[in-house]
């Protein structure tokens, strides 16, 4: 079967062995759009991939990539959720029988227009999104799904994240010198050797970078997914870097064993 949206989100309702009647109903939507989606009529909108998304608890990287597990796990999505920004008086009023139910997939099919709302009137974000070149985020639908996926998490939880993702683009950026050096060494030299020759001085200028561009941000939650996002990015910049010399090594075997007794 090929591995379009369409049939990531069939997937997901075998996954959670409903009809494709109950799917729609939960998420109060219309179904003709999910069965002209599923037979590949019509792509999904934005607001309806963020309902699946949320209703369903589904990964935004499965839906949207088809990469990763299909569901974030219930446990770690609960316990790292807090509800309280994105209800309004009303529903801050009916927390207790809200939560005493246990609705809490409900709760958040209705909060996605709040969360959404949240985002939006963070403008200075949306600003500095645009400023660092990674275009208009209400167009970006991946990036605005990445953004409110984290932010149901709590401070602490994306802070834990974001540790991760510094230590992997250590781990990258080092292996990225080192392969230069070799290359240099042995006077095959494919890629000139990065200005910043070592990471604390290559992440002294994202932290200089930062610095300038996120003076206008309050939100320190928001700032620091920016970050998160940031770091992903050059994550996967510096991994293809790496992939590339790593081929280019495989390609010069001859030259770089021995090539020097040779000349």
């Amino acid at each position: 079967m090929e591995n379009t949206i369409g049939n990531r989100i069939h997937n997901v309702i075998k996954a959670l062995n409903i009809s494709k009647a109950e799917f729609c109903a939960k998420m109060d939507v219309a179904p003709t759009v999910i069965y002209n989606i599923l037979n590949g009529r019509n792509k999904p909108g934005f607001d309806l991939l963020g309902k699946i998304i949320n209703t369903f608890n589904v990964d935004p990287n499965y839906l949207l990539r088809g990469t990763g597990e299909m569901f974030i796990s219930n446990d770690d999505f609960l316990m790292n959720t807090n509800f309280e920004p994105y209800m309004n008086q009303s529903d801050k009023n009916n927390k207790k029988s809200d939560l005493g139910d246990k609705n809490i997939k409900g709760q958040l099919n209705s909060s996605f227009s709040a969360k959404r709302d949240i985002i939006s009137r963070n403008k200075e974000f949306l600003d500095t999104y645009s400023y660092l070149g990674y275009g208009d985020i209400e167009k970006e639908s991946y990036v605005y799904l990445q953004i409110m996926y984290y932010d149901t998490m709590t401070y602490p939880r994306v802070y834990a994240l974001y540790n991760v993702e510094f230590d992997k683009l250590r781990t990258v950026y080092q292996s990225y010198l080192n392969l230069v050096n070799v290359l240099n060494s042995s006077q095959i030299s494919i890629d000139k050797k990065p200005q910043q020759d070592t990471f604390d001085k290559l992440f002294e200028l994202y932290e200089k970078g930062w610095k300038e561009d996120f003076k206008g941000l309050s939100d320190n939650k928001l700032e620091i997914i920016l970050k998160l996002l940031h770091l992903k990015s050059d994550i996967d910049f510096w991994y293809q870097r790496l992939s590339y010399l790593v081929d280019y090594m495989s390609e010069q075997k001859d030259h770089l064993i021995g090539g020097k007794s040779k000349a």
